[in-house]
């Protein structure tokens, strides 16, 4: 899943996620609660979600998510440090500091941090 209010950057990290996950079913928001909807009645396996949004950021819906789907991979896209301090504290999977590459994605699912 992945939520971004800016649909060329949630168009751009589509892509990205379906090069590097072919076969994968990506499903895209720019409103928050309605991924919140979607991921309380559907299986969710990771989220990349923008930490800043209006009406719920990055860090509650995954928060919200994670309540529904216990094993959700949280994945984070910040701005700067601040995200990625932010992300750790709540215990996220990632925090990628933009812009967002493909090998950006690929070690934020692959290394420990």
């Amino acid at each position: 899943m992945v939520v971004d209010p800016d649909p060329a950057e949630q168009q751009s990290l589509s892509i990205l996620l379906s090069r590097l996950h072919s076969g994968a079913t990506i499903v895209c928001f720019s409103d928050p609660l309605m991924a919140v909807k979607f991921g309380a009645n559907n299986p969710v396996d990771a989220l990349y979600a923008v930490t800043v949004m209006r009406r719920l950021d990055g860090f509650a819906l995954g928060k919200m998510l994670r309540g529904f789907q216990p094993k959700i991979q949280l994945h984070f896209i910040a701005d700067d440090e601040t995200g990625r301090r932010d992300a750790m504290r709540i215990l996220a999977d990632s925090c990628i500091v933009r812009p967002v590459t493909a090998e950006s994605i690929r070690r934020a699912e692959t290394e420990e941090w």
